[in-house]
């Protein structure tokens, strides 16, 4: 099983004007989806658990899910 991607306290620095459209379902009323526009390529500052800051560049399904 692949290590848990931890986001402590998250902000987005930069992401790609390339974007796709895809549906995704609401995690609040399940059932409920729709088209959403999402960048290709983003970067996100973050801390690690011991408060240290951490700067990653997710791509395609990890900056979807990010």
């Amino acid at each position: 099983m692949p290590p848990a991607i931890i986001l402590l306290n998250p902000k987005f620095t930069d992401w790609s004007d390339e974007t796709d459209e895809q549906y995704e379902g609401c995690l609040s009323f399940f059932g409920l989806r729709g088209l959403v526009l999402r960048p290709l390529k983003i970067t996100v500052e973050t801390s690690d658990l011991s408060g240290e800051p951490v700067t990653t560049a997710r791509e395609r399904g990890l900056a979807r899910l990010d």
